[in-house]
């Protein structure tokens, strides 16, 4: 992609050359994108990075994709980082917001919302949205929307897809690892412990069954891809070793992880991915057989005594 100042290229999120305004940014990469904030900001010709304008939210708009100028009005006004940003399937977006006293509220922005009407609101009514959630209300939500199907050659004029079956040709059940974009990668703000852990996939992912396999689990990068799960145990969060690793690098990995804790954002983006997660599974259960299916029934018993636990 061609800016006036920079050539940039998407598959990886970075320009080719330097930032012309590098020496007035210090903070920032000389690579970065949109000053590293992709989703609540645009880049100004390939200079800095600038509030989405008039333009933008009409194209939003024209696409049927309103919900996306409602979030970026929320995380503009409460200047929420992208870190506090999570992508969900089905046009989903959870945004946390942590007050200074640690309270922490979940919004969720949707395309569409599940209701009982044969179309569900207009896909331009903030009825489609979940505002400020406290955690106990945002634990008894039904996060996911719906399915929406653009009209062809119409963009935002579309219906609402109700209990869509996804099935394999000849009406086969699908296997586990045939479900694509059940979930997208999680962004998942840790702030100072980002850099050190990272939430394992928490469902199918491009064929993926770590979720199955092991559960809710955590990699930790500083340790050689040590991987530790999270699991309860008489209602209490307890660590799993589940590859093998030195003494020294699990005792130091289970220090970060408690350190992490502390954190509101970490716990909060932790509950958050863990309720899309159940959601997603029990929404997967009918398209499951065999081992995928006792598995999935399995980690889905899991992840409500984990939810239970971290939710005390």
């Amino acid at each position: 992609m061609n800016y006036t100042f920079r050539m940039h290229d998407p598959r990886v999120g970075r320009f080719f050359a330097v930032d012309p305004l590098t020496a007035q940014y210090p903070w920032y990469s000389p690579y970065q994108f949109s000053g590293n904030t992709p989703i609540r900001f645009v880049e100004l010709e390939g200079m800095e990075e600038k509030n989405p304008s008039i333009f933008t939210k009409a194209l939003n708009a024209i696409s049927g994709d309103f919900y996306r100028n409602r979030m970026n009005s929320y995380i503009t006004t409460h200047n929420i980082s992208d870190e506090n940003i999570i992508a969900l399937q089905n046009d989903t977006y959870i945004v946390i917001r942590i007050f200074e006293n640690s309270d922490v509220k979940y919004s969720v922005f949707r395309k569409s919302k599940k209701t009982d009407a044969v179309f569900g609101h207009l896909l331009t009514s903030d009825e489609n949205d979940d505002i400020e959630l406290s955690q106990s209300q945002f634990n008894k939500t039904e996060i996911l929307g719906n399915i929406v199907l653009d009209a062809p050659g119409v963009g935002g004029a579309g219906t609402v897809a109700k209990g869509i079956n996804i099935m394999s040709s000849g009406g086969k059940t699908l296997q586990f690892g045939q479900i694509v974009g059940a979930i997208n990668d999680a962004k998942i703000g840790l702030s100072a412990w980002k850099s050190e852990i990272r939430v394992g996939n928490l469902i199918a992912n491009s064929g993926s069954k770590d979720l199955l396999t092991k559960g809710l689990h955590f990699h930790f990068k500083k340790f050689g891809g040590l991987e530790l799960g999270l699991t309860a145990q008489n209602g209490a969060l307890g660590l799993k070793w589940l590859n093998i690793g030195k003494a020294a690098d699990i005792k130091k990995a289970v220090e970060t992880f408690n350190k992490a804790m502390k954190n509101p954002q970490f716990r909060a983006v932790l509950n958050a991915n863990i309720e899309a997660a159940k959601e997603t599974i029990n929404n997967s259960l009918r398209m499951l057989k065999g081992r995928d299916l006792e598995n999935a029934k399995k980690t889905l018993n899991e992840l409500g005594e984990v939810s239970k636990a971290l939710n005390k």
